[in-house]
């Protein structure tokens, strides 16, 4: 087993460092820690076995095997073991280039990454005999916050998915109808600007965008599933007043006319 913890003493050349480790370590029984203030430092929690609870903006999240708990500095410390043991990994650190990577909001996340990680950690730890351990630590760190960052952007991208759909939902339900971007945001409870740039950040497209797609995805069905209807209702059906402007945007997704794209899939 690596080294329980390190507490390294700083320098000044160390805190100038982009990615300086303040500490480090691992703890089989992790026990309840209470630190209102919180530290100066970020901290990173990593859960190896074992649960442990939490508190975090106000709630409690559960530290499950293979979740990561980061608290930004001055973020208050409290988090509990439920079970016995609760193994975890911890470190502690500064510079001016970990905002850029983490971000400055505190969260929770689950990794699939834990085994690189939890190598990353040990490597750190391991290198506490080395001369200029600090510098080869700082380089270590950093690819550590890199592992994190994909865990954090991911998380985002799916909690952002999450508070988008009632929105998606809300678009499936009236592809009939004419739908307003204040319509979209009130599903989520923003404003029509807060929609627009999580939605672009989600999804990489706007709003519209989407919903255009599913407007044509709709057609494609209605033309294949009903071959009664003309392509005057299957435009109405599909939320376009025009037919003639439906006609020109089926034919520059599909690459052929809405009748041309039923005969060709029906041969009629």
């Amino acid at each position: 087993m690596y080294n329980d913890y390190i507490f390294p003493i700083l320098s000044e050349k160390d805190l100038r460092l982009p990615f300086f480790v303040a500490t480090v370590g691992m703890q089989e029984h992790q026990t309840q820690i209470n630190r209102p203030h919180g530290i100066e430092h970020h901290q990173l929690l990593i859960t190896k076995t074992g649960v442990g609870t939490a508190a975090l903006s106000g709630g409690t999240v559960s530290l499950s095997p293979a979740s990561i708990l980061y608290y930004p500095p001055g973020t208050p410390h409290l988090y509990t073991p439920e079970t016995t043991p609760w193994e975890t990994l911890w470190i502690t650190f500064g510079g001016d280039g970990v905002f850029s990577v983490l971000g400055t909001e505190g969260g929770i996340y689950k990794t699939n990454n834990l085994p690189e990680i939890e190598a990353l950690h040990r490597d750190i730890c391991r290198l506490n005999s080395a001369l200029n351990w600090q510098e080869q630590a700082s380089v270590l760190l950093y690819q550590l916050l890199l592992c994190v960052k994909s865990e954090i952007d991911y998380g985002k991208s799916g909690a952002l998915e999450q508070r988008l759909r009632p929105s998606i939902d809300y678009m499936k339900r009236h592809l009939a109808s004419e739908i307003e971007l204040s319509d979209l945001a009130a599903c989520c409870n923003i404003s029509r600007a807060h929609y627009c740039r999580l939605f672009k950040l989600a999804y990489g497209q706007r709003p519209f965008e989407l919903l255009l797609r599913l407007r044509l995805q709709k057609a494609k069905t209605l033309l294949l599933s009903a071959p009664g209807k003309d392509i005057a209702e299957v435009a109405l059906e599909c939320g376009f007043h025009s037919v003639s402007y439906f006609i020109q945007l089926f034919k520059k997704e599909a690459h052929k006319t809405p009748s041309a794209f039923r005969q060709f899939h029906l041969g009629k």
